[in-house]
């Protein structure tokens, strides 16, 4: 039996999905930009898809821009930002449990400015009242504020409306970036549109083609081309379209939406039912979440006396596989950032991994993956102890 449990990962594609993209190889291959009529035919389908990706977000396709997916996505908002603030003495900030992709690029601008650093409270969630002090004390005007919308270790929706209305109170003219690359396909994000400037969105995280995503701009002309030649994408990000992983994309994001509410009923049955297995067969392990803010399909578990990464390998040697967190820190075993940031107690942070599942993950899945956890739990625990 193979069991996958890393959809915060990424995906597997749906049949329907694939389908859809190798229509566009056998017969969609025109470059859309070409003058000729077969390229006019192409670019028609492309927009008809980005019109119908952009009736997810504020319907306004023009308020789309289309790129290579959640990272690009990211490093876009917060580099064109950066870029039109270098001579100023602005400050941006950030939290301490963001995507790499957004860190990353946060901390280059942090040489040339001021970076203030959101705490969490151990919820998970951003701490209001820090955001507060951080909004009033700041030695500088903000200019720019990169958050995310769901955490993608630990699954937990963030305040975002409660930080908007604080952020509009201290400083109305920043210009305030989410990652919605969890959150995306799975929750509303309608209303958040109408608080934030831009907004991050990938296919692969939504059973999409890799390679492809989107960021919602409300005023694109608030944000400088990173990626500069042929002027596609009313000349916020040059390339020539990738027509196939758009029309994936298209029907993707359709999927999602049309059955989203009965999919997070399914996985929130699913979610209660892995937990309940666990608690009959394991000791001493502690779910990582919020009680009233939460995505079902993310489950992150802490074990006691326990090493996570031997754990997901014994798994893997059964025919399961996840993660300890974000795919991206995979190869560091390092503790991550996000668990530093919430506090969890040294007992627990090693042995802490990240189960993710669509709405597909069967009964009989649910007792082989908990009776093989409560099997190597057994195991490892003896071996700690030595």
């Amino acid at each position: 039996m193979q069991i996958y449990l890393d959809h915060a990962a990424t995906s597997p594609i749906t049949s329907d999905v694939l389908e859809e993209m190798n229509k566009a190889y056998m017969s969609l291959y025109a470059n859309p930009s070409s003058a000729h009529s077969f390229g006019s035919r192409v670019e028609k389908r492309c927009k008809e898809a980005k019109k119908k990706i952009s009736k997810y977000l504020s319907g306004n396709m023009d308020q789309m821009i289309i790129t290579s997916g959640g990272t690009e996505s990211n490093n876009h908002a917060i580099f064109s930002q950066g870029i039109k603030a270098f001579q100023k003495p602005d400050s941006f900030l950030t939290s301490s449990i963001e995507h790499k992709s957004v860190l990353e690029p946060m901390k280059f601008w942090s040489l040339s400015k001021e970076l203030s650093v959101l705490n969490v409270e151990k919820s998970g969630q951003y701490s209001l009242d820090h955001l507060e002090n951080l909004l009033k004390k700041g030695k500088n005007h903000v200019a720019f504020i990169s958050l995310m919308h769901v955490n993608n270790e630990t699954g937990i929706i963030q305040p975002i409306e409660e930080a908007v209305k604080l952020i509009q109170e201290y400083a109305p003219d920043a210009f305030i970036h989410v990652d919605g690359v969890q959150a995306f396909g799975k929750i509303s994000i309608k209303n958040i549109l109408s608080w934030v400037d831009a907004y991050s969105i990938s296919a692969h995280k939504i059973k999409g083609p890799r390679g492809i995503g989107a960021l919602w701009v409300k005023k694109p002309d608030k944000l400088l081309p990173l990626i500069r030649g042929g002027g596609q994408e009313n000349n916020n990000r040059s390339g020539t379209t990738n027509t196939p992983a758009l029309l994936g994309f298209e029907k993707a994001v359709s999927n999602c939406h049309q059955n989203m509410e009965k999919n997070n009923r399914k996985k929130h049955e699913i979610r209660e039912k892995i937990i309940k297995e666990l608690s009959k067969k394991v000791d001493d392990f502690h779910i990582i979440e919020s009680a009233t803010s939460q995505v079902p399909s993310i489950i992150m578990i802490a074990f006691k006396k326990m090493k996570g990464e031997v754990l997901i390998h014994s798994l893997e040697a059964d025919g399961i596989f996840l993660s300890a967190g974000s795919a991206c820190n995979s190869s560091n075993s390092k503790i991550s950032h996000v668990i530093k940031a919430m506090n969890v107690p040294s007992e627990w942070e090693d042995g802490i991994i990240r189960v993710s599942f669509d709405e597909m993950l069967e009964d009989q899945e649910i007792v082989y993956f908990t009776d093989k956890i409560a099997k190597h739990c057994k195991q490892i625990r003896r071996w700690v102890k030595r």
